[in-house]
């Protein structure tokens, strides 16, 4: 193999996994714009079904609607919020 054969091999070697990095990459965000999309409507439908009633169903919230991801920070200012477990002895 002459050494521009070698060449170019290795960056088609790079090449090759820079587009599977990549892939993953757009794999993981096609999943996670998914997810917000999800996200989304189920708050349109929790702010429609306010505005309808008259009240909110603060029960979705707590439910399998919402998909675990990242945890984001909440303000409990004002609120009491609810108390940790404490392991059993």
């Amino acid at each position: 193999m002459s050494f521009d054969d070698e060449i170019t091999h290795f960056a088609l070697q790079d090449t090759e996994a820079t587009l599977q990095s990549t892939d993953r990459q757009q794999g993981l965000m096609r999943e996670e714009n998914a997810n917000l999309k999800h996200d989304t409507n189920v708050l349109i439908n929790v702010i429609s079904s306010a505005r309808t009633h008259g009240r909110w169903d603060v029960r979705i919230f707590e439910s399998h609607y919402f998909r675990p991801r990242v945890e984001i920070g909440v303000s409990t200012h004002g609120h009491n919020p609810a108390p940790s477990r404490a392991p059993s002895p």
